[in-house]
């Protein structure tokens, strides 16, 4: 048995490098220089690499691939590193392949994206099916890994519940997104939910980031009149978070008192205001809710905040 396995490993290896070996030539040909390449899977798991090509970039192609592979539709690319020739290609729900070159611009590589995906299921086949590591390890783990899915979903649901009696936040594009406009790819991954049917809590589970950085990305985009939110829901609570942080520097000068400098530290869209009054006092710093609100109702005047609708 173990034969026949360690011929399916080299049989499997002779396939990718034919396929890795197609693309270099028929790549190298249109662009003039020579292209190097990795093939690497949803969990960072490499299959292929000219690895001494790919040195001075270190841990980066295997963060960066589990980091953002979700991000990414298939037939994607980013170019996460400023003045380096260095694309991530998505090409199925496994596989991402990144390509470099020394020389030439890096619009070159571009050019040849449609093309990759003609290898995605080859590589898909060779690589086989990936489940992602949260999911490899509730099968690897067996009998605990059922029980642990089990204490998953019974921590899960009370926050299932609890979103419930909150509203909801459906972001929406007042403006389509222009075939040559750049964004970064949280952005990117962000903006593609904003259709009125997804709310923020959607947003952040299908994306993977949290729910605050979601939020931080569509306040900024809202700003800018590209992005409306709408509100489903009685709103129960709300939560100050800063647009700008205000500087230690400011109370020295006179512009703000220390209370306001306290209350500005935790305008982090984390806490509602009856939790900032409740964090204050147990500090020390006495405010009453007026107090507290008027200090508030400044600082957005000086756009310092804004004031987001509680939602989880």
């Amino acid at each position: 048995m173990v034969v026949f396995d360690l011929m399916d490993t080299k049989e499997m290896q002779k396939r990718m490098n034919k396929i890795t070996k197609t693309i270099t030539q028929e790549l190298g040909r249109v662009i003039g220089t020579r292209p190097y390449i990795t093939v690497i899977d949803r969990n960072g798991t490499i299959h292929y690499s000219d690895e001494s090509e790919f040195k001075e970039f270190g841990d980066y192609l295997v963060d960066f691939t589990r980091m953002n592979f979700n991000m990414l539709n298939i037939g994607d690319h980013s170019i996460p590193l400023s003045g380096k020739n260095l694309v991530f290609f998505k090409v199925s729900n496994s596989v991402i392949i990144v390509l470099f070159t020394k020389k030439g611009l890096v619009g070159q590589l571009l050019g040849y994206k449609s093309d990759l995906l003609q290898y995605a299921s080859e590589l898909q086949d060779v690589i086989g099916e990936v489940a992602p590591i949260e999911e490899q390890a509730v099968v690897d783990s067996g009998v605990a890994g059922a029980a642990s899915a089990a204490s998953v979903a019974i921590e899960v649901a009370p926050m299932d519940q609890q979103v419930e009696q909150y509203p909801q936040v459906f972001p929406r594009l007042i403006k389509p997104i222009k075939e040559k406009e750049r964004f970064l790819i949280d952005q990117m991954a962000v903006l593609r939910y904003c259709d009125g049917n997804h709310d923020i809590v959607t947003i952040s589970k299908e994306t993977g980031l949290d729910v605050h950085t979601v939020y931080s990305i569509l306040d900024a985009f809202e700003a800018k009149k590209r992005v409306e939110l709408n509100i489903k829901g009685d709103i129960i609570e709300k939560t100050p978070m800063y647009i700008k942080p205000i500087p230690a520097l400011a109370m020295e000068l006179g512009l703000i008192t220390p209370k306001e400098l306290e209350v500005s530290k935790l305008c982090n869209g984390k806490y509602t205001v009856s939790e900032i009054l409740g964090i204050l006092n147990e500090k020390g710093i006495n405010l009453t809710m007026d107090e507290l609100n008027a200090i508030l109702e400044k600082m957005q005047k000086k756009k310092y905040i804004k004031m987001r609708v509680k939602i989880i």
